[in-house]
């Protein structure tokens, strides 16, 4: 029988083993965790997120649009993970699936709406930050 510092040590040791099983299983095997993602956006048919910064003076200027989607892994497909989705929808098994296109209550610092409306120009609103 295990008696003195030696039992405490065993209980800990093997509280520690149970809880990462747990969370190996839950992240590695079951996929079940959040995923965060800027998937493409086609702005003829959607209000689009663009990152607001210009390419000729910013070599790392990305301008491709994109929409957010906030998913559970397990339902999210290879290609929203490689960002190559074309009209991405939410699996209907994914009760918590969310597709956030832009407006002005959804933008973050460093990102503007865009949108080509049906006579063909182009809309955008910019972020305000107040101090």
């Amino acid at each position: 029988m295990l008696r003195g510092p030696v039992l405490p040590l065993v209980l800990i040791l093997l509280g520690i083993t149970a809880i990462v099983g747990y969370r190996y299983d839950q992240y590695l095997v079951a996929r079940n965790f959040v995923l965060t993602v800027d998937a493409p956006c086609d702005p003829s048919t959607q209000t689009c997120f663009i990152s607001d910064c210009s390419p000729t003076t910013d070599l790392s200027c990305d301008t491709t649009t994109y929409e957010k989607v906030v998913m559970n892994d397990a339902y999210a497909p290879k290609c929203l993970e490689e960002h190559s989705c074309d009209n991405f929808t939410c699996p209907a098994a994914d009760k918590t699936c969310a597709i956030t296109f832009c407006s002005k209550d959804a933008l973050a610092d460093g990102e503007t709406c865009k949108s080509t409306t049906d006579v063909g120009t182009t809309t955008e609103a910019t972020a305000t930050t107040t101090p």
